[in-house]
Order: structure tokens, then sequence, then C-alpha cells
């Protein structure tokens, strides 16, 4: 569920809980290291049998491959959910994983960048003899939320943080503009709070994010 809201100061997060949050963006980028040369590796195949013969459909035999490739990957620490599907000559992959980057916002009011993770969706689509892979970020969480909410939420372990990340890339924000914004997490109330920002995206065109700033209990 979500709220409009206004963001009150944030409360001293201890040097415990930033080690965590950092050594978690760490563990993420190593498997990025690992999940972006594993996906070349996989689509490599499809391009180059395309490029080859063109006008022919690819074989329902070499996307069931593909497909049960990227399920038994082993970079899967921080894949949060899996969705695929196949019919014939077309599949479809969708995958939501948290990755690790630097956001820059477009807000007049907040400019440069900052290391943070996020919540991206990756995209695989093959009909016939075309194929299209895409990532899009749904939401980004700084460093300061990530620790707050290790401090403070009833349960601190990563499983659980994880999952209340998922909970707050679900959310549909595309009609909220302005203002803050929560995501309730727990029974409590406890949640994350944040609100929407334009974020430059691949092709340069501003992109609206949910950013997570902090973690509140209530």
């Amino acid at each position: 569920m979500s709220t409009a809201l206004n963001l009150s100061a944030p409360a001293p997060v201890d040097r415990e809980f930033y080690g965590r949050a950092r050594d978690l963006r760490r563990r993420v980028e190593r498997e990025d290291a690992k999940f972006i040369p594993t996906i070349n590796s996989l689509i490599a195949p499809i391009d180059a049998r395309l490029r080859r013969y063109p006008a022919r459909k690819l074989r329902p035999e070499m996307l069931a491959q593909l497909i049960q490739s990227w399920r038994c990957m082993d970079c899967r620490d921080f894949c949060l959910d899996l969705d695929t599907r196949l019919e014939r000559t077309r599949c479809a992959l969708v995958e939501r994983r948290v990755t690790a980057g630097r956001t820059q916002f477009l807000e007049a009011d907040w400019d440069g960048e900052e290391p943070d993770l996020a919540l991206t969706e990756i995209s695989l689509s093959i009909t016939r003899n075309r194929f299209n892979l895409r990532s899009q970020i749904l939401c980004t969480f700084s460093m300061h939320a990530v620790a707050r909410r290790l401090q403070r939420a009833q349960d601190g372990s990563d499983a659980a943080l994880l999952h209340d990340m998922n909970v707050a890339a679900s959310i549909d924000h595309s009609t909220q503009s302005g203002g803050g914004f929560k995501v309730v997490t727990d029974e409590e109330g406890g949640g994350w709070r944040g609100r929407v920002v334009r974020m430059s995206s691949n092709n340069g065109e501003p992109l609206p994010v949910l950013a997570i700033r902090t973690w509140m209990p209530s």
C-alpha cells in the first residue's frame, strides 16, 4: 500500500549498519560482475543464429535451452523473481533483481550522484526471428535507507530486506508527482519513505523512478 506524506528528518544510524549496507552493496556488485557476462554468453548463440539466418524462425528446442540455462545460472543470490513463457517459436523472460549502481538525479534541488542499490527488471522477448533485451530500473534505495531498514525493522535479515525492497518496486507510482511517498512493509506500519524523481536513463530520456531515501518504524 502507499500513501502521501511529508518526509521527516532522518535519525542517526549506527556505524555497524552502514557497514552492513556497504557490505551488501559489495556482494551485489560481485554478482553483477558475473550476471552481465553470463547473460551475454546465453544470448550470443541466439544473436549469431539470427544474423546467419535472418529469415528463419528459431527452433523451439533452442529457446527451451535458453530458458533452462537462464534458470540454472549460478548468480541467483539477488534474483527476486523470474517469470518465463515459451510457446513454439516465441519466448518471454522477465527477471527482477537487485543491482548496484550510482544514481544521477535530474531534479533541480537534488543534483549530483550517489552509490545505491536498485531493483531492476531485465526482460528478454524473442518472437520468430527477432529478439529484444532491455532493462528498466523500478526503484532505487540509498545506502542510508538500507542501513536504517537493517537497524530498525523487526526482522533485520538480508532475506527480509530483499523482500521489502521487492514490495517497494511493486508499487504503482506512475500517478504520483511531487511530495513524499510511503511504502508500508510490516504489520506495525513501518516502511520505506521516498519520492518519485526523474533519473537519467541509458538512452538519455528522463525516467520517473521511486527513490527510497529512508526507512521508518511507523
